[in-house]
């Protein structure tokens, strides 16, 4: 039994109360990095939101130190050990039903046994780390780490007490700010005018030969670009694509099978873009470009993401499916091979999920455009 102070649980309140608050992800995140730092100071903080369905990281939010130091690990971390390390980590926390993980706990005090010390933490001068896996009913909607210098303790049980208390309240405060950013896209018809795909060429030496306006155009739909975003500060979300390819082509490990390189977020304007990475042909095979697609959303992308915002099991999707298909309950029934009965309670469970009361209303409210790939 852990022995929690005052300060924690009044911050565990505090922090529970923002993440239904109505704030999108971003605001989210930085009010609760402020309550955070001051009761577990860390010199490092970086909050991530994830695509739900392959856990690539869509944005990050930092706080703690601010210099050169850390830009330059940041790239081993987004290209390199985040699906080395941490994805896996995370998706194991996730199964376990134990969210956080410290470092000091995990290495019984020799941090250096860890290939993420050595690698990411050493080189400027941080020492202990804890991370945890932020959730909402079975679906990873972000995560957060936080590190600290030799000079600091170790991260307490009461930091580990803290971050699970507050894991699934984060994960729905980001799967909501999702649904409120779903209820902006369908009441923005005006905003699907633009629906030209965006092509950039990704150079193995770590840079943007070329790209096409329809590109920038999405990527500014993403957010603000550094002024010299081809070579120096390249978007996260484009290392995550560009590294996951690499990942699920190399193939070794098993957790190399489970990555896809490609994602979806949600833009500024409310509109849903996927990015997608592929190799593209050369005759020479070590100087292979990477193409980089980005794009409105289509139909099974945005489908994917409602299922996920309002939390429905793999079971509830497989129904919601071919309800959309137009089966009636003793086809479901036999399509999944499951009683009429347990058809009946998925379906009242997607009710409950949707906020809705008949099969009709299910369809209209997460098949958009009330269509469905066969």
């Amino acid at each position: 039994m852990v022995k929690v102070s005052g300060r924690y649980q009044r911050a565990m309140v505090q922090i529970k109360r923002l993440c239904y608050s109505g704030l999108d992800d971003r605001q989210l995140r930085n009010e609760i990095i402020g309550l955070l730092l001051p009761i577990m100071p860390s010199d490092l903080c970086c909050f991530q939101t994830v695509d739900p369905a392959t856990g690539l990281i869509t944005s990050n939010v930092r706080g703690g130190i601010h210099d050169h130091a850390v830009s330059d690990v940041e790239q081993v971390f987004f290209e390199h050990l985040y699906f080395e390390e941490y994805l896996p980590a995370y998706r194991r926390l996730l199964r376990s039903g134990c969210p956080v993980n410290r470092l000091s706990e995990e290495t019984m005090g020799n941090p250096d046994k860890a290939y993420r010390h050595r690698m990411l933490y050493a080189p400027i001068g941080l020492d202990d780390e804890i991370r945890a896996v932020l959730y909402s009913g079975k679906n990873m909607w972000g995560t957060i780490v936080m590190a600290r210098g030799k000079n600091a303790a170790p991260y307490s049980e009461q930091d580990a007490w803290l971050l699970a208390k507050l894991a699934p309240h984060i994960g729905t405060g980001f799967r909501t700010a999702m649904q409120q950013r779903i209820a902006a896209l369908e009441s923005a018809a005006a905003l699907q005018e633009f629906d030209i795909p965006g092509l950039l060429i990704y150079d193995p030496a770590g840079f943007i030969e070329s790209y096409t306006d329809a590109a920038v155009h999405w990527m500014n739909e993403l957010g603000e670009l550094h002024p010299d975003w081809c070579r120096k500060e390249l978007p996260v979300y484009i290392t995550q694509v560009v590294s996951a390819l690499r990942k699920s082509q190399a193939m070794l490990s098993e957790d190399d099978f489970e990555i896809v390189p490609e994602m979806a977020r949600y833009g500024r304007n409310g509109r849903c873009v996927t990015i997608k990475a592929y190799e593209m042909r050369a005759e020479d095979d070590r100087n292979r470009k990477i193409g980089i697609i980005l794009g409105p959303a289509v139909h099974r992308d945005l489908i994917r993401f409602q299922t996920a915002a309002y939390g429905l099991t793999a079971q509830e999707k497989a129904v919601v499916h071919l309800v959309a298909k137009g089966n009636n309950s003793l086809e479901i029934s036999s399509k999944l091979a499951i009683s009429p009965y347990t058809v009946q309670e998925h379906l009242s469970n997607i009710f409950d999920k949707v906020g809705v009361r008949s099969r009709r209303e299910v369809v209209k409210k997460i098949f958009l455009a009330n269509l469905i790939e066969g």
